[in-house]
């Protein structure tokens, strides 16, 4: 028996059925529910063979979205799994990767295709027509439909090689779509009054956010939900951030390179008192455990998220400069060597949660911006740089807990948008 899954934004299980009863003929139905069914499919059956077998075994999210927000039901957990993995690829074609992340959180109907005993040649014109009506996503490993495979991996609706979890890339072609009325049901609900969780200071808070960026000539999404209420909030100690920040300079300052030996960092690092506070990722690199150059230019980039924590913290201006220029890491580096561990845990003055969640409503936004203008191959919109963007909303989902996930290690930060 091969197998694979489809993923797709579909939610009508009747869209499948009807689609198998036009390429495959008669459809034996089993186990339906609201949210679930089997359907299975015979090609070259006969009076004394059984022929071959196609079952689609389907279950969806307990409430349809485009996003992933509350794991409440499997389907979901199983998206949510799937988006922190391939947010760990960290695929070189960030193209891929923000489409990926974006397509995987459209997902509401999740389908297991058992093949018996194998993807014979009948099943493929139909299944490649129903892949391709579906707007599905495909996960697979090697078979029939894809001899090739090195591992599992992702294909588009075209059966087009995608990526694998060996981090083997190929096209970006992955189209994302969003039905309006998962937009329109959200706005509906507060719109009607059920709005109860959603406080005067979150509504004016994406209103600014909006009307900023519109005066950026940046679009925006109404559709988008809105930021958590400060009460909501579980945000980092003021200690932990600086630990944080400290570990992030550290690996920044090695991934630059230039004439500081090891030994030299080593010290820098235990005189600064952080060695023992790296993610597993920094502490592979740090100790030379990987040359992994993706790795390297991911630590340089986060000089941009470290950047952030500094605002935070209250060590850098009140506006500090829109994300379209890379931060000054001179004056980061100096700052920290002049002032240390301990004077920096003098001087910080965490910014209130309001103030912290204004920052992450407006980068949240910019991010979306960012990644719509990507999907649809043009330029980011007014300038904004889509590296600084994602540091600045990683370190501000770090800083505010996202999700409520307060145990969620800095390497595994998710940025939905």
């Amino acid at each position: 028996m091969e197998n694979i899954a489809l993923y797709t934004h579909q939610t009508d299980l009747d869209v499948l059925k009807n689609l198998l009863e036009l390429y495959f003929g008669k459809v034996k139905e089993a186990n339906r529910t609201a949210r679930s069914a089997s359907f299975s499919v015979a090609v070259g059956k006969t009076l004394f063979s059984k022929g071959k077998t196609l079952t689609f075994n389907c279950r969806q999210r307990e409430n349809y979205d485009y996003q992933l927000n509350e794991a409440t039901d499997a389907v979901t957990q199983n998206l949510v799994g799937m988006s922190n993995m391939v947010h760990q690829l960290e695929l070189k074609n960030k193209d891929t990767w923000d489409k990926m992340l974006a397509k995987l959180a459209t997902i509401n109907t999740e389908i297991a295709v058992l093949a018996e005993p194998n993807f014979v040649a009948q099943f493929s014109p139909g299944l490649n027509m129903i892949v391709k009506s579906l707007d599905a996503l495909v996960f697979s490993g090697q078979n029939n439909l894809f001899p090739n495979a090195v591992t599992q991996g992702f294909y588009n609706k075209d059966l087009e090689f995608l990526f694998d979890l060996a981090k083997n890339e190929s096209t970006n072609n992955l189209d994302v779509t969003i039905k309006s009325t998962f937009f329109d049901r959200h706005l509906s609900a507060f719109e009607e009054g059920n709005n109860t969780e959603i406080s005067e200071r979150q509504q004016a808070r994406k209103a600014g956010a909006m009307e900023m960026l519109q005066q950026m000539s940046i679009p925006v999404n109404g559709g988008l939900p809105f930021t958590p209420n400060a009460s909501e909030v579980k945000m980092r100690s003021q200690d932990e951030i600086i630990d944080r920040a400290l570990a992030i300079f550290i690996c920044s300052v090695k991934a630059e390179g230039g004439d500081i030996e090891q030994s030299k960092l080593e010290e820098i690092g235990n005189g600064l008192g952080i060695l023992d506070k790296l993610s597993p990722k920094e502490k592979a690199f740090f100790y030379n455990e990987t040359n992994d150059e993706q790795v390297r230019i991911n630590l340089l980039w986060h000089y941009e998220a470290l950047w952030t924590l500094f605002w935070a913290l209250g060590f850098i201006n009140e506006q500090y400069a829109a994300p379209t220029q890379i931060c000054p890491v001179e004056e980061i580096a100096k700052f920290v060597i002049s002032n240390g561990a301990d004077g920096m845990r003098k001087m910080a003055k965490l910014r209130d949660t309001d103030t912290i969640l204004d920052q992450l409503d407006l980068t949240y936004r910019c991010h979306w911006a960012v990644v719509n203008a990507r999907i649809k191959g043009q330029e980011s919109p007014a300038g904004l740089e889509p590296s600084i963007v994602y540091e600045r909303h990683y370190a501000l989902n770090w800083l505010t807990c996202f999700q409520n996930e307060d145990q969620v290690l800095w390497d595994d930060v998710n940025t939905p948008t």
